[in-house]
C-alpha cells in the first residue's frame, strides 16, 4: 500500500510540474512583444502594411518592402523577442543596401497579429506568409529566399524542409529548444517536461538547397557548437558557415555576415 501511495504521489507531482513548467516554458520561449511597443512608423523606411490570415484562419500582420529591381526576394523570420517594428534597421539594410524585396511578418500573438504563439501555430503562420509574399511580389513561391534569426531560424528550417525555396539563410540558430534549455540549465531535467521542440537538427536533413549559416563564437544563449552541429547535419553541397569571432546572440547583425549574404546572393544563377 505504501508503494502504491508513493507511485501515485510521484505521478501527481510530475503532472503538476508538467503543467506549471509548460506555462513557464511558453512565457520564456514566446515573450511575444505586442503593439504598440516599438516604432511602427519609422520615417526612413518605406513599406506596405499587409493583413493576411494563417492556414487556420488566425489574422496576421506583416510589412512588405518592394524593390524596383530586386536581386532576391527575402522572407524574414525574426527572433522570439522581436516583432516587425523592432527589426526596421535590418529590413532597411537588406532593402536599400543589398537591393532585396522583403516580407517580414508577425507570428501569432506577436506585434499586430492575433492569437497565441505555439510551435505548430508559428509554423502554419510561416507557410501562409510564404504564399502571401509570393503573391505580393508576383513571383513563384520557389523563388523566395528564407532568412531566419535565432527562433526564426527554426521557423525558416521548417519552411525549407516542407516547401520549395530558392535558398536558406540562418543566423544564431539552434539544433532544438530542448538542447538549448539543457545547455542553459544543465542541473535540471528539462527534457522531461518540455513540450516545444523546434527540432531543426532533424528537419534540416530534408533540405539540400543553398545554405548560408552564421554564428558568433561568444553566443551565450545558443552555443556556437549547436550552430556547427546544425550546419554539419545539412546534406546540401552548396553551403557555407560564417564564424563570427566574439559575436554574441543579441548583438546587431554583423557586417561580416551581411558581406557573406551578398556573396551568397551573387552565386544564384
Amino acid at each position: 500500500m505504501r508503494y502504491r501511495h508513493t507511485v501515485i504521489g510521484c505521478v501527481i507531482f510530475i503532472s503538476v510540474m508538467s503543467v506549471m513548467l509548460r506555462a513557464i516554458e511558453s512565457k520564456l520561449l514566446f515573450p511575444a512583444p505586442r503593439f504598440p511597443s516599438g516604432n511602427w512608423s519609422p520615417q526612413d523606411l518605406e513599406f506596405e502594411e499587409i493583413d493576411f490570415s494563417s492556414e487556420d484562419g488566425v489574422p496576421l500582420h506583416g510589412w512588405f518592402l518592394p524593390h524596383q529591381d530586386p536581386r532576391a526576394h527575402v522572407l524574414f523570420c525574426y527572433g522570439n523577442g522581436e516583432h516587425v517594428a523592432f527589426i526596421a534597421p535590418v529590413l532597411k539594410h537588406l532593402n536599400e543596401e543589398l537591393n532585396c524585396s522583403l516580407f517580414a511578418f508577425d507570428y501569432r500573438g506577436y506585434g499586430r497579429s492575433s492569437g497565441s504563439p505555439t510551435e505548430q501555430g508559428i509554423f502554419a503562420d510561416s507557410r501562409a506568409a510564404h504564399i502571401k509574399f509570393a503573391q505580393l511580389a508576383d513571383i513563384k513561391s520557389s523563388e523566395v529566399v528564407v532568412m531566419g534569426k535565432s527562433l526564426g531560424g527554426a521557423v525558416a528550417v521548417e519552411l525549407a524542409a516542407t516547401r520549395t525555396i530558392r535558398g536558406l539563410v540562418l543566423l544564431r540558430t539552434f539544433t532544438s529548444i530542448p538542447d538549448v534549455a539543457s545547455w542553459l540549465y544543465p542541473w535540471f531535467p528539462v527534457r522531461w517536461f518540455m513540450h516545444s521542440e523546434f527540432n531543426s537538427l532533424h528537419r534540416i536533413k530534408s533540405y539540400d538547397g543553398p545554405l548560408l549559416q552564421g554564428h558568433g563564437t561568444a553566443d551565450k544563449v545558443v552555443p556556437y557548437v549547436q550552430g556547427e552541429q546544425l550546419f554539419e547535419a545539412s546534406p546540401s553541397t552548396r553551403k557555407q558557415f560564417v564564424s563570427i569571432p566574439g559575436g554574441t546572440h543579441n548583438a546587431p547583425i554583423e557586417a561580416k555576415f551581411f558581406e557573406a549574404f551578398e556573396l551568397f546572393l551573387n552565386a544564384f544563377p
